[in-house]
């Protein structure tokens, strides 16, 4: 947190969304953390670290103006839902922009958050960040080719899956991870298809015959399927 504050300082009020974005992937990866610590602990929480030096070189060459207090409280304590919606303030900060680059960055980084989220939580909760992040995905993988490349958009269809999956959409989670293939270069297909046989994410419609159709056409059988005997 204070890496980004430090970087947004330095580089003066003109930052842009790029610090923003970092912002939001700080809080994201505590949040993360968070989620993983809650296994183990009750109730965990992160201590927001104290204010970032400013040495006396940096001083002599910024004005008084140019030195923005942190974007946080120092010392304070969050928990994982706070993390998040500090990731998602971050975020939205971020989006206040018209670069492509910017949407489709932010919007995959969006789309991360909100399905880390969601696998960590149980029913009515869970059921509506999966479709959130799979609408930061969704907005990502149909952009113009101007606005994202063909790696972004191959992660946006691939993440759409996953989602799917979860979802139990084995149909949509199919035809959204022939689309991220698509956009994946040739050589590059296979690794990316074995990637998605080892995927928890995708383990609820890996067996499904559309999903074992597409992952057969790069030559990949997914572990604990055989022909004629659909999981």
């Amino acid at each position: 947190m204070a890496l980004a504050d430090g970087a947004g300082r330095l580089q003066g009020r003109s930052g842009g969304w790029e610090i923003a974005a970092l912002r939001g992937d700080i809080f994201a990866a505590g949040a993360a953390l968070l989620g993983v610590l809650t296994q183990r602990l009750s109730e965990p929480c992160l201590k927001l670290p104290g204010s970032a030096s400013v040495s006396a070189t940096d001083l002599q060459q910024c004005s008084f103006e140019d030195i923005e207090i942190p974007s946080y409280t120092a010392g304070q304590l969050i928990d994982e839902a706070q993390a998040v919606s500090r990731a998602e303030a971050a975020y939205t900060e971020a989006l206040a922009t018209d670069s492509p680059d910017a949407h489709s960055t932010v919007g995959l980084s969006i789309g991360e958050l909100w399905l880390s989220r969601a696998k960590r939580l149980k029913g009515e909760e869970s059921f509506a960040l999966l479709h959130r992040a799979g609408e930061s995905f969704q907005k990502v993988a149909t952009m113009k080719k101007s606005g994202a490349d063909d790696e972004t958009r191959a992660s946006a269809w691939y993440n759409l899956a996953c989602v799917a999956s979860l979802l139990g959409k084995a149909d949509h989670a199919a035809e959204a991870l022939q689309r991220g293939l698509n956009h994946v270069p040739p050589a590059q297909r296979r690794a990316w298809a074995a990637e998605a046989c080892k995927d928890q994410d995708l383990s609820v419609v890996r067996g499904h015959a559309q999903v074992q159709a597409v992952l057969s056409a790069y030559q990949v059988q997914s572990k604990g399927y055989s022909k004629g005997n659909q999981m």
